[in-house]
Parts: structure tokens; C-alpha cells; sequence
């Protein structure tokens, strides 16, 4: 069955549907279907297996509505309009809730949105509380506002995935300076307003440029990729890894203790010493660790904290935590 499609789903999954929320472009192409057809209501919809999501509406209110109660999910079974005159006379949908009570559906014309690789996201669509009947050319024209709300789900999409990009490290794929910087002043917001502490672990690779000089700049990369997968290997809910330039690493964590932040710190150390051994790397690692339980004036003062601890790391011998406090 198409709805359960898994490369329709896999496509579907790209658009972001579970986050998009209603798009107020999607209103206003909506607010053109009322114009153009003189119908009371429009909607435009992503159909996912189960559910199908409202995300742009005029005159009705919707939300997300189980497919079984939907035309939508109808609608994008073929790559022509669907069309119902008179929904209390089509056994399929005769009982349906929306037709039985408000806003009592008798019209309903649906055209799918069809992605460039022919898949169906879902559909748009002109309803009625009366019955009537649909031209050659009305359906035309639907086909036409259905391309559109197409093109503005890519563009949406595209930009999500620019946005993405400029805040990830292209040679890790962790966090970059950009990324981790609204990331710690979402901590320090969070800190101010609710109370939530955080601490910014701020390391850098002891010999790192002996690396890149006696084995070369790709070797310099790999390892740099190297620990960037060993952070991002830890997949943990609370932390946010970042790589803000050369061979300088940060590990943003929210909600612990100075007792359970240095636990952490401790245990990301010895996962990078194990993966830099098992690789033959000679290098080690200086860190700064800071716990904020009293929030820093901004993002660069939060910065300069962990870093002058880092660089007590270094000035006490290298390969070592250095912790500390802020409250």
C-alpha cells in the first residue's frame, strides 16, 4: 500500500513533517485555492503511515488527523486529482466524522504534491460544506497551486539543510565555532531562567602539529576525524560536541554536578586515548573543564573561562584535566 511505502516515507522523512508545524506561505497559497475556486475551506497536507499532518489551512482547523478520517491519505494514492461531489452519497466516506459533524465536508478536491523523484508527500486541497461539481479546468488549476506548495516544501527544505550546514565542521561533522556558540548561549539562557547549570569541556591535542609535520597534513586530518567520531560516538542527549577551529575541540554538557561534569570529562579522555593509541597517534590531550552553576556575562566570557583553565592544563604538564568552577 502507498502509504506505507518505505521510499515514499524515506522522502517524506526528508522534508522534516514531524517538525515542519503549520508554514504561513502555505496559508497564503491556501487563502489563493479559496479565491480561485470560491470554496469556505483549503488545506494542504503531508501524509505520513499513520497520520496526516495539516501544515497549511484556510478557513478549518485541522491539525493532525489519523488517515482513516482523511481524504488526503486518498488523495495520494494517484497522481491525478481525487475528487468527491457529494461526500454523503461515497460509501467511503459517508461516515466519516468530518462529514457527519463539523464542519459537514461535502466537496472535496485534492491534488497530490508530487516530490522531483515522482513520490507523493501528500496533497492540496479546496473542501466544501455543499455539494458541487468540479470543471477540467478547475482541476488544472489545482494540479498548477499543488507544484507550488511542492516548490515551497523544497525551498523550506533547502534552507534547513543550509542552515545545517553552516553550523557543522565540514571535516568531523561535528559541531562548528557558529554551532556551538548558539549552543552555549541557549545554556547560559537556560541557566538564567531555569536554573539549569552546564559545563564547557575546552581541549586541544598536545603535539598535534608534530603530527602534521612528520606524517603530514592527511594524517593530521584523519586524526582530527578520529576524534570527532569518538565524540559524536558518545550520542549523548545532554552534550553537544564542537570542533571551533584547528585541533581545538569542545564539549558542551547540560544539567550535572563539578562531581559528574569531571566523571564525564574523565571518561571522554580516556575514549580519546584509547582511540589515538589504537591508532598510533602520539599525542595526548589538555583539557579545561568548567562548571557553570552561576550563568557567565555571555558566550565569550563562558569561552575565556574554559580555555584559561585549558591552558593551566598546559602549564602544569600537558595530558591532564584541568577543573574548576563558576558560581
Amino acid at each position: 500500500m502507498l502509504l506505507h511505502d518505505k521510499h515514499r516515507l524515506a522522502v517524506l522523512t526528508s522534508y522534516n513533517t514531524i517538525e515542519m508545524g503549520q508554514d504561513r506561505t502555505l496559508d497564503a497559497l491556501c487563502n489563493l485555492v479559496l479565491s480561485t475556486f470560491g470554496v469556505p475551506m483549503a488545506a494542504v497536507s503531508l501524509v505520513d503511515e499513520r497520520v496526516t499532518h495539516h501544515i497549511g489551512m484556510a478557513g478549518c482547523v485541522f491539525g493532525d488527523v489519523a488517515n482513516e478520517n482523511t481524504f488526503c491519505s486518498r488523495a495520494i494514492e494517484s497522481t491525478d486529482p481525487f475528487l468527491i461531489e457529494d461526500a454523503t452519497s461515497d460509501d467511503r466516506f459517508a461516515t466519516n466524522p468530518f462529514v457527519k459533524d463539523a464542519p459537514g465536508i461535502r466537496f472535496y478536491l485534492g491534488a497530490p504534491l508530487i516530490a522531483p523523484d515522482g513520490s507523493t508527500l501528500g496533497a492540496i486541497c479546496a473542501l466544501d460544506t455543499k455539494v458541487r461539481q468540479c470543471t477540467s479546468e478547475e482541476k488544472i488549476k489545482l494540479i498548477s497551486l499543488a507544484s507550488t506548495a511542492v516548490e515551497i516544501l523544497s525551498m523550506r527544505r533547502y534552507m534547513r539543510e543550509a542552515r545545517k550546514l553552516a553550523l557543522v565542521d565540514g571535516l568531523t561533522g561535528i559541531a562548528n565555532r557558529t554551532g556551538i556558540e548558539l549552543e552555549i548561549e541557549k545554556a547560559i539562557l537556560a541557566l538564567r531562567n531555569h536554573d539549569l547549570p552546564f559545563s564547557l569541556l575546552y581541549f586541544d591535542v598536545d603535539r598535534f602539529k608534530q603530527v602534521n609535520d612528520e606524517c603530514g597534513h592527511t594524517a593530521g586530518d584523519e586524526l582530527l576525524r578520529l576524534i570527532g567520531e569518538v565524540l559524536a560516538g558518545r550520542n549523548r542527549p545532554d552534550e553537544v560536541s564542537a570542533r571551533p577551529g584547528g585541533d581545538e575541540f569542545i564539549v558542551l554538557r547540560l544539567g550535572g554536578t563539578r562531581v559528574s561534569d569531571l566523571a564525564e570529562a574523565q571518561q571522554i579522555k580516556a575514549l580519546l586515548d584509547d582511540a589515538v593509541s589504537r591508532a598510533s597517534f602520539p599525542v595526548s590531550f589538555s583539557m579545561g573543564l568548567v562548571s557553570f552553576t552561576a550563568a557567565p556575562k555571555d558566550v565569550t566570557a563562558a569561552l575565556y573561562a574554559a580555555d584559561a583553565l585549558l591552558y593551566d592544563a598546559k602549564r602544569r604538564g600537558k595530558n591532564l584535566i584541568s577543573a574548576g568552577e563558576q558560581k
